[in-house]
């Protein structure tokens, strides 16, 4: 009796008549509960209030960097509105390098490094922006630097508020 109460809570007994492994002694219960709370955790994440900063994005507005001929370039749509909080989402779809860099924008824009963006060179690749405190409402003009003179210009309208 006093043998089975032993295997039942977990001790194995002193003499190792038992020569089987014991899982709660060998720390099976321990990695149990450890994988338990791991998922207990996981899924009170997935269920928490996404951050504040998430909930004050606004609209994805896609723009296309588009070849439309050996000489002609093209941002589609080129001319946009967007608020503040909206996210411009520029989508290269060439191997043609392109990039955004805004030029003629209003008093009271501060871009900074983000008055250029990087060179997409691949299909599918992204450039995204968000509209926030740096620019000032009214017209932000943009080019594509390498394709500016052929065609590769547009305009973003951003909205006062907010």
């Amino acid at each position: 009796m006093a043998r089975s109460l032993l295997f039942r809570r977990g001790v194995a007994p002193a003499d190792g008549a038992h020569g089987k492994p014991n899982r709660r002694t060998d720390g099976g219960i321990m990695i149990r509960r450890i994988i338990l709370l791991g998922a207990l955790a996981g899924l009170t994440l997935a269920f928490l209030p996404a951050d504040k900063a998430d909930d004050t994005r606004g609209e994805v507005i896609v723009v296309k960097m588009v070849d439309k001929s050996p000489t002609e370039y093209a941002f589609e749509p080129n001319v946009i509105t967007a608020k503040h909080g909206d996210v411009i989402r520029f989508v290269q779809t060439s191997t043609t390098p392109h990039n955004v860099q805004f030029k003629d924008v209003p008093a009271g824009t501060n871009l900074g490094d983000a008055a250029m963006g990087p060179f997409l060179t691949a299909p599918d690749q992204t450039y995204e922006i968000t509209i926030d405190d740096r620019f000032a409402a009214g017209e932000h003009k943009f080019v594509c630097t390498p394709h500016e003179f052929m065609g590769m210009t547009g305009t973003l309208t951003v909205e006062a508020g907010n």
